[in-house]
């Protein structure tokens, strides 16, 4: 198999860096290169049509990752139908994973912190970064042209990266590093694609935020400050960049609860209809439905009705979620 290689450096503070897609200037490595994979792997593929008795008022494709004592698998899920297909890669079990904004692709970690990509209607698998580096919460950009994601570099610093695209292989690091950022995780990337959400979590009073980072300019701004000192689950932009679906551990009872910031109003509004201990919210692609998983499988909460729609899926421990549009 042909390899290409990233040079990755690493530093002792925590970093925040970007790749970008230009051939590399010439760097010293600390470390090993990072293997570029480029094999496609065709996983198990299921279908297991279903007819739900309550039907979605938002279309799309629904993704759920799925962490189960003898398998890890995704369940790909048409939102109006209800209809689903299982998908079994083959190798490691699932962690993070997102749609990207035209629903043809899932990027996706797993348990040795390898980034893989699947395409949602072949079932197709193919690894982009695999072994040397632990890599998690792998977010795309709108163009599909660049993947932000978390590198955990002994004290859990964090990482952004460009990657390359349209079968080009080599890439040039470049440091975004911040003094005073203990960690920082990329949970979503702007539709307009000049802006990435971060969880952010301060090094001198650990007060977790919300934070804008532009790369064009390196700029990072703080739009909310969370109320609670525990880490953000997931964190989605809405199309418009007015609010944020938001789903954290609450200090009282230290479930997840799923609520909408208003940017304009920073005003945080939890929502009733969605029961506690739910988790992995995600909007559908017009932003009238929410997707979310909790103890009871998965579920979608109509926006405009108020009401809750349970999809018809196996029982699985579901651990993400995502909806795009149908491919």
């Amino acid at each position: 198999m042909k390899k290409h290689f990233l040079i990755i450096v690493i530093l002792l503070t925590s970093s925040f860096w970007l790749v970008e897609c230009v051939p590399p200037p010439t760097i010293t490595p600390t470390v090993a290169p990072e293997d570029i994979a480029t094999q496609t792997f065709t996983p198990t593929i299921t279908p297991t049509p279903t007819k739900p008795n309550q039907q979605a008022d938002c279309a799309g494709t629904i993704v759920a990752s799925y962490r189960n004592p003898d398998k890890s698998g995704f369940l790909i899920i048409d939102s109006l139908s209800g209809d689903y297909r299982a998908i079994t890669p083959p190798g490691e079990w699932i962690n993070d994973m997102s749609i990207s904004d035209n629903g043809r692709d899932v990027i996706f970690s797993d348990d040795k912190g390898n980034l893989s990509v699947l395409d949602v209607k072949s079932g197709n698998i193919m690894p982009l970064l695999t072994t040397l580096l632990y890599k998690q919460n792998p977010i795309w950009s709108p163009d599909e042209k660049q993947v932000a994601f978390t590198i955990l570099l002994g004290d859990a610093s964090s990482a952004l990266f460009n990657l390359w695209t349209n079968g080009s292989n080599s890439s040039d690091l470049i440091d975004l590093s911040e003094n005073g950022r203990y960690r920082e995780e990329p949970a979503d990337w702007s539709k307009s694609g000049d802006k990435i959400l971060l969880y952010s979590i301060d090094s001198e009073n650990q007060i977790p935020y919300l934070i804008f980072f532009y790369p064009a300019n390196k700029k990072r701004v703080n739009i909310y400050k969370l109320p609670y000192p525990y880490s953000i689950y997931t964190a989605r932009l809405s199309n418009d960049e007015k609010s944020i679906l938001l789903n954290y551990y609450d200090e009282d009872n230290y479930f997840p609860n799923i609520s909408i910031l208003d940017l304009d109003t920073s005003v945080e509004t939890k929502i009733p209809e969605i029961p506690p201990s739910s988790r992995s919210p995600a909007w559908s692609p017009d932003n009238l439905c929410i997707g979310f998983l909790n103890n009871d499988g998965i579920k979608i909460y109509q926006r405009q009705s108020h009401s809750l729609i349970s999809l018809p899926v196996p029982e699985n421990r579901y651990n993400r979620l995502d909806w795009g549009p149908t491919p």
